[in-house]
């Protein structure tokens, strides 16, 4: 999945749930923002930005990344054969023990855990909150300390992420603010194209270097130049407005 391909996902749940109906955007090329749309008679420009723990906005390449983005296509890999081959909807957390994945390796290690997902789902009750752990070590691929298996009505489609929920931090003002700083040296680039300049901070529901734990009363009062900000969690289906 490219860029813009990741920003028309993630801009297409943001506006289904901000809006709660489907919205007509483009995706324009730079110097314009990622996404433009129209609303009220006025051009609305908005800038998606990924929040990640482990460096900077700008900073490309850390060591997690470069692991978390192979975990991340082994999720994806999961899913996809989830919701193309069981009726129903699960979330499944993958325990990755800290050690590098080799691309070659890829396809290999997700078979192993869809056999071990396709395995154990049967044992699960549909009909209310089910939940299986996998810790069988001469089952589950090596890469991983266990597969986490639940399923209940409340889920609205199918997750596969990694797990470690226990270690998100929270989400602190200090990080807000490096990300619309970040994102504001791109404003003047644009400024004359739209009426309007929204900020889109996303927080990703599968990598551990982006998941946070919202602690929404310290966001308010960020002077920025951005008339919106908004933090959206998609795994969470929640919108936190910064301004």
């Amino acid at each position: 999945m490219n860029k813009k391909e990741r920003e028309f996902n993630c801009f297409s749940n943001f506006s289904q749930l901000f809006f709660g109906h489907e919205i007509v955007f483009e995706q324009p090329n730079p110097p314009e923002p990622d996404i433009v749309f129209t609303l009220d008679n006025k051009r609305i420009g908005c800038e998606i930005s990924t929040i990640f723990i482990d460096n900077e906005p700008g900073q490309k390449d850390s060591a997690i990344r470069k692991s978390e983005s192979i975990q991340e296509i082994i999720c994806r890999n999961v899913r996809k054969w989830l919701t193309e081959n069981i009726p129903g909807r699960f979330e499944i957390h993958l325990y990755f023990y800290n050690k590098f994945i080799p691309y070659s390796e890829i396809n290999n290690v997700s078979n192993k855990i869809i056999q071990v997902v396709e395995t154990y789902i049967p044992e699960l009750n549909l009909e209310e909150f089910s939940r299986i752990m996998v810790q069988d070590y001469d089952k589950i691929p090596d890469e991983l300390g266990y597969i986490s298996i639940s399923t209940s009505p409340r889920l609205k489609k199918t997750y596969v992420t990694r797990a470690g929920s226990s270690f998100i931090p929270k989400l602190n003002r200090e990080k807000i603010i490096s990300n619309v700083n970040h994102k504001e040296k791109l404003i003047e680039k644009y400024r004359h194209l739209t009426d309007s300049n929204w900020l889109l901070l996303t927080i990703n529901e599968s990598i551990f270097s982006s998941e946070f734990d919202f602690i929404e009363e310290n966001y308010g009062n960020i002077e920025t130049f951005f008339d919106k900000v908004f933090v959206f969690s998609s795994r969470d289906q929640k919108i936190v407005t910064i301004k």
